[in-house]
């Protein structure tokens, strides 16, 4: 038994300069002279350092200083990138945003969406419905291409011309039985068509693309072949990916669609399980690289950097582990 003790302490002890060790490996998105980079600081570990990668190849630059300069902000003006999400594009400039107050028949529509949102509270208490979401949807975008002011609201999207504000709305769509709950895309890359995510029931989530020239709804191919879907949308580029579980009996495995919103063209749809961001991973998207910054816990923290190719069937092709 003593003996037993002593081997269970001796592991103990073995582990511990693993679990106490200062180390960290961070990554920071970039952007400089409109190129995107991902600056990595690699401290405590053997190959203590920093090195950057240019987002567009996943290739690693031979310039560590300039990877240093990037990472502590040193360049492009000593600031922090608080334009990483505009990041200064082609047809850079977002669509304007006014509040749903200034326009008379906005107003009005919202308010109908509280009252109802009211009585579906009700309803859910008397019927035992937790965790819904009771304050209502308003997202109000103008469309520089039709002059018109698109109200995105809980229960349906409905526009004004720009030069008639207290004018009657126009309905697009109505979509009673399942709501609306933000856009899936950045507004700047394609001005004229946003990816919306909706809600029906409790938990399941959709996705469809609404063109505002058109005021109609278009589908995603291959979305309906998914089921649990997550969506995530680059910073950097018209791109999102959505992933979930194969609906085809056959097939058990996770698949992955990389779908381009400016052209509203699917460029990859493979079997592929994206990491979970539940577990300490974080993920950068950028055109159709997907780069994974992971930690886990295996004879002591594993931190590192991989980059797949999702339109060359999730190839690997950057690889980076912390050395301890």
């Amino acid at each position: 038994m003593k003996r037993k003790i002593i081997l269970n302490w001796l592991c103990v002890l073995h582990l511990l300069p693993f679990c106490l060790q200062s180390q960290s490996f961070k990554v920071i998105p970039r952007c400089y002279e409109g190129k995107y980079y991902l600056a990595a600081e690699d401290f405590g570990s053997r190959n203590s350092g920093y090195f950057a990668l240019d987002m567009e190849t996943a290739r690693q630059l031979p310039d560590t200083v300039f990877a240093r300069k990037l990472y502590r902000f040193e360049i492009n003006g000593n600031l922090p990138l608080k334009d990483y999400i505009t990041g200064n594009p082609k047809n850079s400039q977002p669509s304007k945003e006014l509040k749903y107050r200034d326009v008379k028949a906005f107003d009005e529509i919202l308010d109908r969406d509280k009252d109802l949102l009211k009585k579906k509270k009700k309803e859910d208490k008397k019927n035992n419905i937790t965790g819904q979401r009771y304050d209502p949807s308003e997202l109000v975008i103008l469309n520089e291409a039709t002059q018109r002011y698109f109200l995105f609201s809980t229960y349906g999207i409905y526009s004004v011309q720009r030069d008639s504000l207290q004018m009657p709305a126009r309905t697009a769509v109505e979509y009673p039985g399942f709501r609306f709950q933000g856009l899936a895309s950045a507004k700047f890359f394609n001005p004229n068509a946003f990816i919306l995510e909706f809600t029906l029931g409790t938990d399941k989530r959709f996705y469809k693309v609404f063109d505002m020239q058109t005021g109609a709804f278009n589908n995603i191919p291959g979305l309906d072949e998914m089921s649990d879907i997550k969506c995530m949308i680059s910073r950097t580029s018209p791109y999102v990916i959505f992933y979930g579980n194969s609906n085809d009996p056959k097939d058990f495995h996770q698949r992955t669609l990389l779908f381009n919103y400016e052209t509203q063209k699917v460029e990859s749809n493979i079997r592929y399980s994206t990491p979970d961001i539940k577990y300490k991973t974080t993920l950068y998207l950028h055109k159709n690289l997907l780069y994974c910054n992971f930690e886990y816990f295996s004879m002591g923290w594993q931190h590192g950097l991989e980059v797949t190719d999702l339109k060359n069937n999730a190839k690997q092709v950057f690889y980076y582990k912390q050395k301890l």
